[in-house]
């Protein structure tokens, strides 16, 4: 089974600040960043899962995972 990283859908508002990218490490070029919806299938911002460099195990064999985003 691969292991994939989730990528928040961000939003940027003039509330927003930079508290959720310093205390909670969200990574977004949006500033000020007044929203990260973690876990989203919203037709406004869907979250993103990310895999690479992985290693999958099946059977007592190993195989490279390719890199992708979907």
């Amino acid at each position: 089974m691969a292991i994939g990283k989730i990528h928040p859908a961000c939003k940027q508002y003039l509330w927003g600040g930079e508290k959720l990218i310093r205390e909670y490490g969200i990574s977004s070029p949006k500033t000020p960043l007044a929203e990260a919806w973690v876990l989203s299938a919203h037709p406004d911002g869907d979250s993103r899962i990310s895999f690479s460099d992985m290693v999958r195990f099946s059977e007592g064999t190993a195989s490279s995972e390719g890199s992708g985003i979907f």
